[in-house]
Formats: C-alpha cells, structure tokens, sequence
C-alpha cells in the first residue's frame, strides 16, 4: 500500500534496495552463498564428465570437478578475482561459466566495497559534530 500510494510498485528491484538498505550485511551474503552455491553447481554439472582426465599424467592441465568441494573452490579462487592456472574449465559452456563467474565475482566484490564505505560516511549532524571540534 505504501508503495502504491508513492507511486510504484514494490517490484524485486525495490525489493533489493530495501534490503540492502536495511540489512547490508545479511542481503550481500545471501547474494553471494546464492551465486557461489548456484554456480559452482553448474560448473560440477558442465565439467564432471572431464574428471576422468588426472592432472599429473602427460602434463593435462584438467582440473577434478567430481566432488562439490573442487567446484566451491574454484568458483569462489575466480570470484576473488585471484584466479589459479591449475585450475581451469575444459568445456565450452563451463568456460562461459566461468566468465560469469568473474563478473558477478567483481560486482559482489564493488558491492561490499560499497557497504564498508557506506559505514564510513558521516551523518550531517555527525559531520558538523567533529567541525565544531
């Protein structure tokens, strides 16, 4: 109702918003475990069938995706933006995956630099509390 008579409609954008407003810290990390559980799903999914290449035998450079845990370990090394080259997807799709992941791994990553920096912005009152120091 309070939107309505505002003048919109509370959509999942000013859901988000008001999230992040009121709960930084729990919307930033439902977002992230939402995004590194989701896509390192779907990394294990697209490269599980490549397992069956050892990474020490004539010098392959193939990666094991058969347990979750390789998959959460690689997706959070490429949303850090840290990357490691004995990791690597051997697909076509799980390289698109992998590109994803680099992008929401920078946008979640401008995103909590934006909340510690919002932490740090002073009230007006705060503001004129220190200049009368």
């Amino acid at each position: 109702r309070v939107c309505q008579t505002a003048g919109f409609e509370a959509d999942l954008s000013f859901q988000v918003k008001a999230g992040m407003r009121q709960y930084p810290i729990f919307t930033f990390s439902l977002m992230s475990v939402t995004a590194i559980v989701s896509l390192a799903y779907m990394i294990r999914i697209f490269e599980r069938p490549y397992y069956s290449f050892n990474f020490y035998e004539d010098d392959l450079t193939f990666y094991n995706f058969e347990y979750f845990t390789s998959s959460l370990w690689f997706v959070i090394i490429t949303m850090s933006s840290v990357g490691y080259g004995g990791i690597i997807a051997s697909t076509p799709v799980g390289r698109g995956i992998t590109l994803v992941t680099a992008i929401v791994g920078a946008f979640l990553l401008s995103l909590l630099v934006a909340i510690i920096t919002d932490w740090f912005v002073m009230e007006e009152n705060q503001a004129d509390a220190i200049s009368t120091m």
